[in-house]
């Protein structure tokens, strides 16, 4: 029964959102999309608000945005248009999984030149920023249970600090979603309004986000058009799961059979994202389904832009506001530290970097503070639907960051680090890495426009 109530309530949700979205005309000129406006009515449904809502309903809407990530991606592959072979180039990939190294460094080591100014029993909040808001909560939460299990030198404090510090990362997840979700809407309206004086007159606008969600609306024609409307849903849908289910077998066989052999690897096996293996997969049965005429693009952008919209929703509704009401003089300077360098990676680093600027910058910028989610739903705010290309080159670089940084192996392993040396040596060093990166990044990027 409470799958069955969490999916109605979750529709319920989505449904007053857009009616919200619809009749409100601030809403629809700053795009504050109707996931974000069901999941904040969830929100103050539930434990933090009228309690009106129990808490097993939130408990499954937690589990939802890490399932249906999986489901964005293999939909997106199956509704990118027939014949985009940009898909197959290499260098996008590269250059994108070097710029998520880049927005995590320069996280890790602006929190720890912003913690050192602070009594050092907070030296282990200098990681939150990286980890909580690129990690997001389930991150944080992991910091948490590594502080726990961590000892301070010589035991100059008690134990109990490293605690209080890595639950301050919970409180960053929070902030770096809000504070992304505000920012980022803010630069997409920005940005639209730019393109909009270059397009000058006559020229059409950009579509309404929702435009994806309503078959007609521009959405692509379909390339089959043999089957029938309930045969050709059914396909859409196992098209969609299909990728998923293989990849989440895939993952299990081979990580228990590499873990036998040799358990480093198969834990680093265990933390492939499943998403990223599901998109693998979605590009063989992509060619199946092209081979045999049942591709249909204009329902798998229907499926990936309602998969989207309950993803998001979920992961407003589930956020803990409660963590918001302590720290915040520590939170402060560390947000102010992370925005300003989230903004000038997105504005200076990124065009010089990233083919897909500011596409696949959005996507990164919405991860960089808060989830995937909102990356996406902030680039489908500019553009009225998800860039196949843009988010593509997103999850094929993903593996190349995914298991190590954003609350990965070596954001768990540097805090150890910063308590045993001080947040100074490790920021330092950070920063001698970074600039000559950067540098170099910038030069192959115009080394690879030239040759292109």
């Amino acid at each position: 029964m409470i799958a069955v109530s969490s999916i109605g309530f979750a529709c319920l949700a989505l449904a007053l959102g857009m009616i919200l979205y619809h009749r409100v005309e601030i809403l629809r000129r700053f795009l504050i999309q109707p996931a974000l406006l069901g999941g904040v009515l969830l929100l103050l449904l539930g434990g933090q608000g009228f309690s009106l809502v129990s808490p097993p309903n939130y408990e499954a809407w937690s589990q939802w945005p890490g399932f249906l990530i999986s489901f964005l991606f293999s939909s997106l592959i199956l509704a990118a248009p027939t014949g985009d072979a940009r898909f197959r180039r290499g260098g996008s990939v590269f250059f994108q999984g070097a710029y998520v190294w880049v927005l995590a460094i320069g996280q890790i080591a602006i929190g720890l030149f912003v913690i050192s100014l602070f009594d050092k029993k907070w030296w282990l909040a200098g990681h939150i920023i990286e980890i909580g808001w690129m990690g997001g909560h389930g991150s944080a939460a992991a910091l948490i249970a590594v502080a726990d299990s961590m000892k301070w030198p010589a035991h100059e404090l008690p134990a109990s600090t490293l605690h209080d510090a890595a639950q301050l990362g919970l409180f960053s997840a929070t902030i770096g979603l809000l504070y992304g979700a505000v920012s980022g809407m803010a630069m997409v309206n920005w940005i639209r309004r730019k393109e909009k004086r270059l397009q000058g007159p006559g020229k059409p606008e950009s579509r309404d986000p929702l435009d994806a969600l309503a078959p007609g609306r521009g959405a692509q024609k379909a390339t089959g058009g043999s089957m029938d409307d309930n045969a050709g849903w059914l396909v859409a849908i196992l098209g969609t799961v299909i990728p998923v289910v293989l990849a989440y077998f895939l993952l299990s066989i081979v990580g228990t059979f590499v873990h036998s052999i040799y358990p480093a690897a198969g834990t680093w096996i265990e933390k492939m994202p499943l998403f990223f293996v599901a998109l693998t997969l979605a590009f063989p049965v992509r060619k199946l389904m092209d081979a045999s005429g049942l591709v249909e693009t204009e329902r798998y952008q229907i499926l990936n832009s309602l998969i989207l919209e309950f993803l998001i929703l979920s992961a407003v509704a589930t956020l803990n506001l409660g963590l918001l009401l302590d720290s915040w003089p520590i939170l402060l300077a560390l947000s102010a530290g992370g925005a300003v360098w989230t903004g000038f990676c997105f504005w200076m680093i990124a065009p010089r970097i990233l083919e897909d600027h500011p596409d696949l910058s959005l996507i990164n910028y919405g991860m960089s503070t808060g989830v995937t989610a909102l990356g996406l739903l902030l680039v489908r705010a500019l553009r009225g639907k998800i860039p196949s290309h843009s988010a593509t080159v997103y999850g094929m670089a993903a593996p190349f960051s995914a298991p190590f940084i954003g609350g990965g192996i070596l954001s768990l392993l540097l805090p150890l680090w910063t308590i045993t040396v001080g947040p100074w040596w490790i920021a330092g060093l950070l920063s001698l890495t970074l600039i000559p990166s950067v540098l170099a990044l910038i030069w192959m990027r115009r080394k690879s426009s030239s040759h292109e």
